[in-house]
């Protein structure tokens, strides 16, 4: 997704396998702006002991930058979200940050699939993105919201 997002081809290094990013990766989007690569954890194939190691440390991380506006919470589409995703969802809007609630792979869905998802997503209290970065479904729009609220928030 964040290689969509900015349009870039191999910004990101990718996997078939949830929850392969395993550390906190900072990509910079022009002189004032990153974008923040946090690991996946809620449907990730790990070890309990590391799951829970990466959810301490991303609330950590949310809680502790100053300098964090926004959350892009990324769930497949096909499932929804989990307890862990709706607790960094109600995490981030605590500390006064945008949400915004991705659900991807949106091109694995069939049409009869499709209100059912976005339900799912409305767990997060945030209005949801159907989004597939196959396809590009949603990117724009997301793209747009989020370049909105750096502009909002002095980001360039």
């Amino acid at each position: 997704m964040l290689n969509a997002l900015t349009g870039v081809r191999g910004l990101a290094r990718t996997s078939r396998t949830p929850g392969r990013t395993q550390a906190i990766n900072f990509f910079a989007i022009g002189r004032t702006a990153a974008l923040v690569d946090l690991p996946g954890y809620g449907y990730a194939k790990m070890p309990q002991a590391m799951a829970a190691r990466i959810g301490h440390a991303m609330r950590e991380f949310l809680a502790s930058r100053t300098n964090l506006c926004a959350l892009i919470l990324l769930v497949d589409s096909r499932r929804g979200p989990e307890r862990e995703e709706i607790d960094l969802a109600a995490s981030a809007r605590s500390r006064g940050l945008a949400l915004f609630a991705v659900a991807t792979k949106a091109d694995k869905l069939k049409r009869s699939e499709r209100a059912a998802a976005v339900a799912r997503m409305r767990a997060l209290d945030a209005e949801p993105f159907l989004c597939s970065a196959e396809t590009g479904e949603g990117i724009e729009a997301l793209r747009r919201q989020v370049l909105a609220l750096c502009t909002e928030r002095g980001a360039r």
